[in-house]
């Protein structure tokens, strides 16, 4: 569900703002707040034509608010949900807290913070 919000963003972006570019911030839009949003994508907009009307500023407010605060729900609910299936695992395996520590500290980088 994420993802079909982040592509519908991206070529709104595309398509309405003539960002070609997004870079990683606007690729990850959720994790900003509205102004940093709005200013990212004036750096992004093409060269002379960085500027927004009060309508295009409206669209891109509108944009945000309808997609941002879903995404990010979505991904504390599915955090959640990592975390306890984590806690079921750890408690079929009969882990103790130390061994459980220690699986944390040498855990890869890539492995998701749920603990």
């Amino acid at each position: 569900m994420n993802q079909q919000a982040y592509q519908e963003v991206l070529e709104w972006l595309q398509i309405e703002q003539n960002i070609e570019k997004y870079g990683r911030k606007l690729e990850d839009f959720s994790s900003l707040g509205c102004d940093e949003f709005i200013k990212e994508i004036k750096k992004r907009k093409p060269k002379g034509n960085t500027s927004l009307s009060p309508a295009g500023l409206k669209a891109v407010k509108e944009v945000y608010n309808d997609y941002a605060p879903a995404i990010l729900s979505r991904k504390a609910e599915a955090l959640k949900l990592e975390k306890q299936l984590s806690d079921l695992v750890n408690k079929a395996y009969e882990l103790t807290p130390e061994e459980i520590d220690l699986m944390w500290k040498t855990a890869p980088p890539r492995m998701p913070a749920i603990r």
